[in-house]
């Protein structure tokens, strides 16, 4: 499970160009692996190579997860413990900003 969430997670930026409710899709999916103990945020850190524009996809994705949860605390608590988001934390933050207003 673990396996194929990364790859669609890697791809699926691709696809979301001419659909981009799948984003709002997989924000949901995500949320249901994590809340479920399927899949974990910390599994993202397996991901290497990446362009640009799939980590702000996968960034949207994590952020749409976290607005599912309802549980902002996930944001500080866990997601920018993990690498993957360290290194860009204003771009997370500024993501999950944008993502909640609406």
């Amino acid at each position: 499970m673990i396996t194929f969430t990364l790859n669609t997670l890697e791809y699926l930026n691709d696809y979301s160009l001419d659909n981009h409710y799948l984003l709002d899709i997989w924000g949901k999916v995500m949320y249901l692996l994590v809340n479920y103990k399927l899949f974990s945020y910390k599994d993202l850190e397996r991901l290497k190579d990446l362009s640009d524009d799939q980590i702000d996809c996968i960034f949207s994705i994590a952020c749409k997860s976290v607005i599912e949860s309802g549980d902002e605390n996930l944001l500080e608590g866990e997601l920018l413990k993990l690498t993957f988001f360290k290194a860009s934390k204003k771009l997370l933050i500024d993501k999950y900003a944008k993502l909640s207003e609406k």
